[in-house]
């Protein structure tokens, strides 16, 4: 397999810089690589390691049909996730949304079939689970963790089947309508 390793501090990843790469299996990104371009790593099949030092925004499409990526922790340093950025991950069956992201596009993490653990912070009183996940890929969830929760928007876990352990660190003042709908 191929192995992409940046020590060049001036090296800056370019939107589909690695798309379609086949044969691409790691990538370890230098400091000046804040961004992660839209469709930077789109379609590496095979890539199943990625390793930052400092990511604040993963763009969309970002990593989009990258089915052997597993055990992707999200930098602590990233702000924002793009729309559809790790659509198709198959292997992720965890996803940890640290505090500092402020932004999630649509269907950041569909297409996922197998998640069993999300950990999310509150972003907005309209959030809903599912605007980052498919419906299919919800119903299967078990573990829920939801931080600094000020409200828990109408439909935020609707259709969460299987969910067994739900925790809400916070105070919400809200419950919304049909929040925990077909649980």
């Amino acid at each position: 397999g191929v192995m992409y390793h940046t020590q060049n501090s001036d090296a800056i990843l370019g939107a589909s810089a690695f798309s379609g790469s086949s044969n691409l299996e790691k990538v370890y990104l230098s400091y000046n690589n804040k961004i992660i371009p839209k469709h930077a790593f789109d379609g590496c099949i095979s890539l199943h390691t990625l390793e930052f030092n400092i990511i604040e925004e993963i763009h969309d499409y970002a990593f989009r049909n990258n089915k052997k990526l597993s055990g992707f922790e999200i930098p602590a340093t990233v702000k924002s996730i793009g729309r559809k950025a790790f659509y198709n991950c198959d292997a992720l069956t965890e996803i940890h949304i640290p505090s500092n992201v402020t932004k999630i596009g649509r269907k950041a993490f569909g297409g996922i079939e197998d998640i069993d653990e999300v950990s999310l912070y509150y972003l907005s009183k309209r959030q809903q689970v599912s605007d980052y996940f498919e419906k299919e890929a919800i119903a299967g969830l078990e573990t829920l963790t939801y931080y600094n929760a000020k409200t828990i928007p109408n439909r935020f876990c609707d259709g969460c089947e299987s969910l067994s352990n739900l925790t809400i660190v916070g105070s919400p003042t809200t419950i919304g309508k049909y929040a925990f709908r077909n649980n």
